[in-house]
């Protein structure tokens, strides 16, 4: 399993995510982690972080609650909106392949 993003503006990035056993680790121990007050959680199954990837707020688990201190966030999150924060974060420190297209271009001539 795996995601592909893309993100398109003046440069395009493509880059790929494998959602395997490393990345749901990864995942696990950062709610287990974040959670405050020592509320213990059942630890995410790789099915279960695909369908909260793929089926959202349809997913079995998407919206168990848990009180969470981030980087920049503190208070109750569902747990499809933490994982989603977490592959979020996973991407942004990917390189992938970036590839520049021109949509116009212009001169300015100074004397």
């Amino acid at each position: 399993m795996e995601i592909v993003r893309v993100e398109e503006g003046k440069y395009t990035r493509t880059a790929t995510l494998v959602i395997d056993e490393v990345t749901l680790e990864a995942i696990n121990e950062k709610l287990a982690e974040s959670i405050v007050n020592g509320v213990k959680f059942t630890p995410l199954a790789l099915e279960e972080l695909w369908d909260i990837l793929t089926k959202t707020v349809k997913a079995s688990r998407y919206n168990e609650e848990y009180f969470v201190e981030l980087e920049f966030y503190e208070g109750n999150m569902k747990l499809g909106s933490f994982v989603r924060t977490l592959i979020n974060d996973l991407f942004e420190g990917m390189v992938g392949n970036v590839e520049e297209s021109m949509d116009f271009y212009y001169d300015e001539f100074h004397p």
